[in-house]
């Protein structure tokens, strides 16, 4: 029965360090050369993971974590042309071409991406005219199969959603229009109804500021990239969940980073490796014949 016991012991310490690993939140990001983690708390702290390998002179737009799929998924684009969806892998960085999104003509252009989770467990994005009187305005809301690029229509709130969060704890959907071009707010947007309802300011200009966003279940708080700056920024919520103050956390070092998103932590090689040796030892011994 030794071996039993040890097993079982093993196992249980096991599944307590993997799963602690599993849960925990890691801040990733996606530079012009490479996929990096950055530590919330302090962002002059950026690990390089490895080279995504992303075709030349594209943007790594918009990053977000699929839980559904477990994918970190990126929209990439070329300028405002050639949208596609790519995943990274969380050990090497390497990215991995999925679906392109329709664009004929280049008549528009792709902002806002977030998985949507709660009954909806979706993709969104936010789709703008590249000509005419709303050019750049990115009302139109949509749900989007990353793997095909095909999308159908959500909903239309007259904003220009630019970048989206998702706030897993409460379920509730935010967006920003961070060069302040129809509203200079973080709001909430009713994906049924298209209503929005703002907060507070983040606009602080037309070339830098609160750029990708990304919400940390574990400090409560949505982050942000900057989208012409090195910065790092941090939007705490008050006691009812609802954005409530816009903090500079300082300046991020090397290359900029375009997009971040939460992700689980990938396990470490050393934990796989147990998991593997218990295999092994759990196999019972046969009995010898009396």
């Amino acid at each position: 029965m030794g071996w039993r016991i040890l097993a079982v012991a093993l196992v249980g310490a096991i599944s307590l360090s993997t799963s602690t690993a599993l849960a925990a939140e890691t801040l990733f990001g996606v530079t012009t050369a490479n996929l990096v983690t950055i530590d919330p708390t302090n962002p002059a702290n950026v690990t390089i993971i490895g080279p995504h390998n992303l075709p030349a002179n594209n943007e790594a737009t918009q990053l977000t974590y699929d839980p559904v799929t477990d994918r970190l998924l990126e929209l990439v684009m070329n300028g405002t042309v050639n949208p596609q969806f790519y995943s990274f892998n969380r050990s090497t960085g390497q990215a991995t071409a999925l679906g392109a999104l329709p664009n004929p003509s280049n008549s528009f252009i792709y902002e806002g991406t977030e998985f949507v989770g709660g009954t909806r467990n979706q993709v969104v994005m936010s789709q703008a005219p590249s000509t005419g009187a709303q050019a750049g305005i990115s009302s139109q809301i949509f749900n989007v199969n990353p793997d095909t690029g095909l999308f159908t229509p959500i909903t239309f709130n007259g904003r220009d959603n630019d970048f989206f969060v998702w706030d897993s704890k409460r379920d509730r959907f935010y967006a920003t229009d961070p060069n302040g071009s129809v509203n200079n707010t973080i709001y909430q947007v009713n994906l049924v109804t298209g209503a929005s309802t703002d907060f507070i300011p983040v606009v602080q200009g037309t070339t830098a500021g609160p750029g990708d966003l990304a919400y940390s279940t574990t400090l409560d708080s949505i982050f942000a990239t900057d989208f012409g700056a090195n910065v790092f920024w941090r939007i705490n919520l008050n006691a009812s969940g609802n954005p409530a103050t816009l903090l500079n956390l300082g300046t991020v070092p090397g290359q900029h980073i375009s997009s971040i998103a939460f992700a689980p932590a990938v396990p470490e090689p050393s934990s796989l490796a147990v998991l593997a040796l218990i295999a092994v030892i759990s196999v019972p011994r046969k009995r010898k014949p009396l």
